[in-house]
């Protein structure tokens, strides 16, 4: 598949549980096949392979229901994770994307007015995963960074997503480009 009419009539053929996507299309816009895949293949989550680094691409890509955004440049052993990741309803941004998407503070989808008291609620830890979380980072990741369980780790992440009124590390990722929360 190369171009928006193959990957939309593949969609309907084969309604995968995840779908590979690139951005630069031929045809047509990557970010438009992933609103159509949205629509049309809800149970479809969708990697973004591409070469676009930009955070605005990031972030738009974020909000049209990307659940993974990797480059091209990356190793086999990171789009296996990422794909694992994306398959398991997690979210994966590759992290130098992500830190400097939080670097940056200002996208194209806006700022969130008042963005300092969005973690108030959140204990230091929280913060502290919360941080990684949006960086990407898996919950293996994160314990073994923290010397903490998973368990904890997911215990932190299920209370953040209460706290913050959010029902996904997606979620948590959007809320967090919308406000340029950066890392600590």
């Amino acid at each position: 598949m190369g171009n928006l009419k193959e990957g939309k009539e593949a969609i309907l053929k084969w309604t995968p549980e995840v779908a590979l996507l690139d951005l630069s299309l031929p045809d047509g816009s990557g970010h438009d096949l992933l609103e159509w895949v949205r629509l049309e293949s809800p149970i479809t989550r969708v990697l973004i392979i591409t070469m676009h680094q930009e955070p605005e691409v990031v972030a738009k890509a974020i909000e049209c229901g990307a659940m993974g955004y990797l480059l091209k440049e990356s190793s086999a052993e990171n789009l296996l994770f990422a794909v694992r990741q994306v398959l398991s309803g997690e979210t994966y941004i590759d992290s130098s994307i992500a830190k400097r998407m939080l670097e940056k503070g200002e996208t194209s989808i806006g700022k969130i007015e008042n963005p300092s008291r969005i973690l108030e609620n959140l204990s230091p830890r929280e913060k502290e995963i919360f941080h990684q979380l949006v960086l990407g980072k898996s919950v293996k990741e994160i314990s073994s960074q923290l010397f903490i369980s998973p368990k904890t780790v997911e215990n932190h992440r299920t209370s953040i997503l209460h706290k913050l009124n959010l029902r996904s590390t997606l979620e948590l990722v959007r809320m967090a480009v919308r406000a340029g929360l950066t890392v600590p």
